[in-house]
């Protein structure tokens, strides 16, 4: 965490609720002049212990608008939400629709993290007018430096083949060491990075 506070403020960070440290991480990274998103806890497939605060398929709406709004107060500030895991209920889309249905009342955005191939929460969004994105890459599913790298690479490749990507890593020491050795070299590479907010559709 600090060596990412430490990092260029264009980034931004998503951050999950229900933590010991998510409300005091946000409010640091507000004051450093980074931009927020609510990382939200969303149902998987493969069957984990559920995160506390969690979305799942066949909640009630109810349930559903209070989780975010009680998820919201552990990151004062935030402009948009992201799902954290949601194999299952990204691919529900009477699920998403419910949950999406208070991020546009709310004025956010909302990233698909695209943890399964068969989610349908941006189209979704799309079809709600919620400005939305998805991610390109993992840059760290592989949790070294070396493949790190290889990864922010690719993505970085990509941004010049289509005109932007977005990329999601995790706070895990070899990510924020790898980033603060490659984000300095981007703008003589001739790649802009930004916040998230400027990539929306």
């Amino acid at each position: 965490t600090e060596i990412i506070l430490g990092l260029d403020n264009r980034l931004t960070l998503a951050i999950l609720p229900n933590t010991p440290h998510g409300r005091t991480t946000s409010e640091r990274a507000a004051e450093a002049g980074f931009e927020l998103m609510l990382h939200m806890p969303m149902e998987n497939r493969i069957g984990e212990k559920p995160f506390p605060g969690q979305i799942e398929v066949g909640m009630p709406p109810e349930a559903i608008e209070a989780a975010l709004h009680a998820a919201l107060r552990y990151v004062p500030g935030a402009v948009g939400v992201n799902n954290h895991t949601g194999s299952r209920f990204t691919e529900d889309a009477e699920a998403m629709e419910t949950f999406l249905r208070p991020v546009r009342e709310l004025g956010l955005y909302f990233v698909d993290s695209r943890t399964t191939p068969n989610t349908v929460a941006y189209r979704k969004a799309r079809s709600l007018g919620i400005p939305s994105a998805r991610r390109h890459i993992f840059i760290d599913n592989e949790n070294n430096g070396a493949a790190i790298e290889q990864r922010f690479n690719e993505l970085t490749e990509l941004a010049r083949r289509q005109g932007y990507a977005i990329g999601i890593g995790h706070f895990r020491i070899a990510t924020a060491e790898t980033l603060a050795a490659l984000l300095p070299l981007l703008e003589e590479q001739g790649i802009e990075l930004t916040p998230v907010s400027e990539l929306m559709q």
